[in-house]
């Protein structure tokens, strides 16, 4: 029996796994970000901390401690800076500050990492410099606040997870390598990238490629940290071959590969198990950008009804709503770059279900842009996995549709059945 960890952007579950089974033992809210200036995302890490903490120990309580290991998932790219000794907050993926222009500068401090790293010399990684990445955001926090690079160590959050669970610092390679400038050749960090960029001293996780245990919690083995991604493809039995939606909080297209090239334009490389990749289109529209409209619904019928209406409350109804035929109402969904618009309204199609469903067309029509991208000659499969896949039939069916292929599964509990699967070393 094992218990296994799902920290996601929007909640945090632990379940039980044990022959096969999986039964979700607790759910809460991920931590909020902290009420920072614009372009920031940090989440206090001892938050997130005390409350994965209190999930295992009540799991304790309930079913003993005759487990044979603790297994983790993170969301991915995200960083947790200890300066000086002091543990810092964790700088999400949803952190912006490297788009800031740098002091006596016309550069971004994402440009001028671009500037003195070109995207060849960074092939081996799989992923170029972008803002997501915590690399990026760390940067920029170190130049802005004048902090040598030797004063720093890095966690991914899952290693820090598991440093205050049994100490050390070790983060497996699917976590480690969307921090950035991981060598997928090696396996290693790429010391050369980090001297270019004058971050030489700066003390980076252990990186691990083996599922073995690398701590213990109460006489419990603690497992590596594994990307949420990674966990999710191969607990929904993605094959090579089959195309892979993850659609949760955030939204990635992928397929699966044997060897390392150079990353299609507008596509990034990570590692997978068994020494295959995974090649992928990320930041594509997902939960986050519904949740704007969503929270749009639950404010405007608050306000008419004079009564408190939840974000949670519109989720549920919103689940029941059928696929329509067809909307010309169109909605752009860039709430969080270049700004997103509603557009082509007439008397007729201004209302809540077509401004939804005009959102779900605005996804198809991405995710389509984004298989091209990949460069797949030929599939028969689609494979849907995440939190809003899971929940929402009518855009499954639509992407299907748009995607011209009529063939999919849908999976459920991917992230835990591919934790399972590790443990039980049935990786592929």
């Amino acid at each position: 029996m094992y218990f296994a960890l799902d920290i996601g952007s929007s909640f945090i579950k632990l379940a039980m796994l044990e022959n096969d089974h999986i039964l979700l033992l607790s759910k809460v809210n991920t931590p909020k970000a902290l009420p920072l200036q614009k372009g920031i995302c940090e989440i206090d890490s001892a938050e997130i901390f005390n409350a994965v903490k209190k999930l295992i120990d009540n799991a304790i309580t309930q079913c003993g401690t005759d487990i044979e290991g603790i297994l983790i998932s993170t969301q991915m790219h995200g960083l947790v800076p200890r300066i000086d000794g002091v543990m810092g907050n964790y700088i999400s993926w949803q952190d912006r500050r490297c788009l800031e222009i740098m002091d006596n500068s016309h550069l971004s401090y994402l440009q001028a990492m671009q500037e003195k790293v070109s995207m060849e010399q960074m092939a081996h990684c799989g992923v170029y410099f972008k803002n997501s990445m915590g690399l990026c955001n760390l940067f920029a926090l170190l130049n802005q606040n004048n902090i040598a690079p030797n004063r720093c160590e890095i966690f991914s959050l899952g290693s820090f997870i598991i440093n205050q669970l049994s100490g050390g610092n070790i983060a497996h390679i699917t976590n480690a390598a969307p921090i950035g400038m991981v060598d997928l050749v090696h396996n290693c960090w790429d010391e050369r990238l980090f001297a270019l960029l004058g971050l030489d001293g700066l003390k980076m996780p252990a990186i691990i490629n083996a599922f073995v245990p690398c701590g213990r919690y109460r006489g419990i083995s603690v497992f590596p940290d594994i990307g949420d991604q990674q966990a999710a493809i191969l607990g929904s039995g993605t094959m090579q071959g089959d195309i892979n939606i993850n659609i949760g909080t955030a939204g990635q297209i992928s397929i699966l590969q044997d060897k390392l090239c150079i990353p299609p334009t507008g596509t990034e490389i990570r590692p997978y198990f068994d020494g295959k990749l995974v090649c992928t289109v990320t930041n594509l529209p997902a939960g986050r950008n519904l949740e704007v409209l969503i929270n749009f619904f639950s404010q405007s019928a608050s306000l008419v009804l004079g009564e408190k209406i939840s974000s949670e409350q519109v989720w549920e109804n919103i689940l029941d709503f059928q696929m329509l035929e067809n909307t010309d109402l169109r909605v752009s969904l860039d709430f969080f770059e270049k700004g997103a618009s509603i557009y082509n309204i007439n008397e007729q199609n201004f209302t809540p279900k077509q401004l939804l469903f005009a959102a779900y067309n605005t996804m198809a029509e991405e995710y389509t842009k984004a298989l091209q991208k990949l460069n797949l000659e030929k599939t028969k499969r689609i494979v849907f996995c995440g939190g809003l896949m899971q929940r929402i039939r009518p855009l499954t069916q639509l992407l299907s549709v748009k995607l011209g292929i009529p063939d999919y599964a849908v999976s459920n509990a991917d992230v835990f059945y591919g934790l399972y699967k590790l443990a039980k070393g049935e990786n592929l």
